[in-house]
């Protein structure tokens, strides 16, 4: 069942279909989208009679990462629960259709592609994979949220959209410095809940410049806002962001990436 920014867990562990149901006959294309769980948890909300769409396109095959936080084996299927920042998915696997060196290295904690469509079965949504392999490259990672952005630009705007999402709500930067945004004092609380600091920093993690690579160091996250915040200030606003899962740390604790 769906709920909370992600797929719920299913308890059902025959559910599914066959292997056989990985073969869809269908009049249409079938594309592969990267998407993030929040894009599916969307998705699934504005569902038209079991027909998800993301940007206004409907979904065939889904491509996502993300880190397995839990998972459970029975004699037919693995079953896991994939968070990628943006919310959390329940993916299911036959065993028998797994590649076993890649299965070797299924276990919390780790990252992985998975390669599937969404199934609902017995009112409960999830994504059947046909492909889950674990990430040996972190750039992969960055790959991935780049074309998510990517794809979600080109769609809204080729559908008549604005470009939305994080690409539309990060800030022009120039020389390191942050262009003005009248985001209202460093400690008043906007309607975000953000205080004007901490959406600063928040903007500059989704800005282009601060997208790819292995994240971004604190300091040049000061440098940036220097001027207009002091360093306690930014790295207060870090740790928060951290703390509420908006930033997670990649190549040691002064990196960070934006999560959604």
């Amino acid at each position: 069942m769906f709920g909370g920014g992600g797929f719920m867990p299913s308890q059902n562990q025959n559910a599914g279909g066959s292997p056989a149901q990985k073969k869809f006959a269908s009049g249409k294309a079938e594309t592969l989208r990267a998407v993030t769980v929040k894009q599916l948890a969307d998705a699934l909300n504005a569902a038209v009679d079991d027909t998800y769409f993301v940007d206004g396109v409907e979904l065939a095959n889904v491509t996502l990462i993300g880190k397995i936080v839990k998972i459970s084996f029975t004699d037919q299927l693995a079953q896991m629960e994939i968070n990628d920042c943006t919310g959390t998915a329940s993916v299911q696997m036959w065993v028998d259709q797994a590649d076993e060196d890649a299965a070797a290295d299924w276990r919390v904690g780790v990252y992985v592609r998975v390669h599937g469509k969404i199934s609902d079965f017995d009112n409960k949504k999830r994504i059947n994979a046909w492909q889950i392999r674990p990430i040996t490259d972190f750039n992969e990672v960055t790959y991935h949220l780049l074309k998510c952005i990517f794809q979600h630009v080109h769609l809204t705007k080729t559908n008549g959209g604005s470009g939305g999402g994080a690409a539309a709500a990060a800030p022009a930067f120039a020389g390191g410095a942050a262009v003005a945004r009248g985001a209202g004092g460093a400690n008043e609380v906007g309607d975000d809940g953000f205080t004007g600091v901490q959406r600063d920093v928040a903007a500059f993690y989704k800005s282009p410049e601060a997208i790819g690579g292995q994240g971004v160091h604190n300091d040049q996250v000061v440098s940036a806002l220097a001027g207009t915040y002091t360093r306690p200030q930014v790295q207060a606003a870090i740790d928060f962001l951290k703390d509420q899962g908006h930033l997670f740390t990649t190549m040691d604790d002064d990196h960070c990436m934006w999560c959604s």
